[in-house]
């Protein structure tokens, strides 16, 4: 009884701080934008109507190595040495991952102020994988998942660099109305979180609800913000360090090593599954279609959504249960049933592409 106390005045002291300075922070930097004239104006792909701030990113960073520090603290000036383990984490590892924050970070500044060429964006997110995989982040098995066993070091390192990219560009390209990547993030932070509590990973859990703790002011001030006439995003800073924080949630969710090597692949990556399956459909539509794959259009599901239902908001909560509902089928699925990890997938790709079509057909006869 006692532990769990401790767990939980901890788990609420780091969320809470995260979620006060966000609070903070947040109308700040929008007012600084209107000063500076730094918004982003509507056209025909975008889904708000007025001038918006996109820089409500900017203080994800800030605040998370805050919810770092506020953990360091924890361990340091609490005799709490055996309650929160950092699992082998050492500074070098820490310097690393602080690398890798660092380099989307100012890739999304400089993307959100003046643009960057996919290029440039994609040389930087390259350079956060290979940075992620110096810090001892690794994946060093696919559980049979497409034939695939035990990883050589090399293909390991790939692994990494590649999941690193996909999962950053999937959340970039799914936040494209209000409060959906933060949406998303926050239920995956939830899941993240408990499943480190459930397997004694507590130093992890308090950084995760610490990230909790900076989303959740930004997903309702986003959202539901009715006091002023002028909008605030994450725009690329936030999606893209909300993408390498859940990235490496899951790598260490991986790390994790419960009885089933490939339940626990499927519950590391599950939470990811909808953003991942969206931006992999979008890309063989753009291929199919002779584009390149980061030619901008709105083939997205929250589009198709948002046309079928002239709601962003239902639109937003039609995704959201679609991804819990993924989330919890796969999971029951892998876990009573030990269907085969290929045909799970395959199972999610095919139900996914389906709905994708039936959306588009009714979308033609509606027009």
């Amino acid at each position: 009884m006692e532990h769990s106390l401790i767990l939980i005045v901890f788990l609420l002291c780091a969320f809470l701080t995260s979620a006060t300075l966000s609070g903070m922070l947040i109308p700040r930097i929008l007012s600084r934008s209107l000063k500076k004239g730094h918004l982003d104006k509507p056209n025909y792909r975008k889904m708000h109507s007025g001038y918006a701030s996109r820089l409500g990113g900017l203080s994800f960073l800030p605040e998370m190595l805050f919810s770092v520090a506020l953990v360091i603290g924890i361990y340091i000036f609490t005799d709490a040495s055996d309650f929160f383990c950092f699992q082998g984490f050492s500074l070098f590892s820490g310097g690393f991952l602080f690398l890798s924050a660092a380099f989307v970070y100012f890739t999304g500044v400089v993307d959100d102020l003046k643009g960057l060429n996919y290029r440039i964006k994609l040389i930087a997110l390259s350079l956060t994988g290979i940075s992620c995989y110096c810090s001892g982040l690794r994946m060093p098995s696919l559980a049979g998942l497409l034939g695939i066993g035990q990883l050589p070091q090399m293909v390991n390192a790939l692994a990494v660099v590649f999941l690193v990219v996909a999962v950053i560009v999937a959340i970039n390209l799914i936040d494209g109305i209000d409060g959906l990547a933060s949406g998303l993030s926050s239920l995956a932070f939830i899941y993240y979180g408990t499943l480190f509590i459930k397997y004694g990973a507590y130093s992890y859990a308090l950084g995760v609800f610490a990230l909790l703790g900076v989303i959740v002011p930004f997903f309702f001030y986003n959202t539901y913000n009715k006091s002023t006439k002028h909008r605030i995003f994450m725009g690329d800073t936030g999606s893209m360090t909300l993408g390498l924080s859940l990235v490496v949630c899951a790598l260490l969710v991986n790390s994790l090593n419960p009885q089933s090597e490939d339940l626990n692949l499927v519950k590391a990556f599950v939470p990811l599954m909808v953003p991942c399956l969206d931006a992999f459909r979008v890309f063989v539509y753009r291929f199919a279609h002779h584009l390149s794959p980061f030619h901008p259009d709105k083939n997205h599901l929250h589009h198709k959504l948002c046309a079928m239902y002239n709601s962003q908001n239902t639109a937003r909560r039609i995704i959201l249960l679609v991804a819990i509902v993924y989330a919890a089928a796969n999971i029951l699925l892998m876990t009573y049933t030990g269907i085969n990890i290929n045909i799970l997938l395959a199972i999610d790709v095919l139900l996914y592409f389906a709905w994708n079509i039936i959306l588009s057909k009714r979308l033609k006869r509606k027009k």
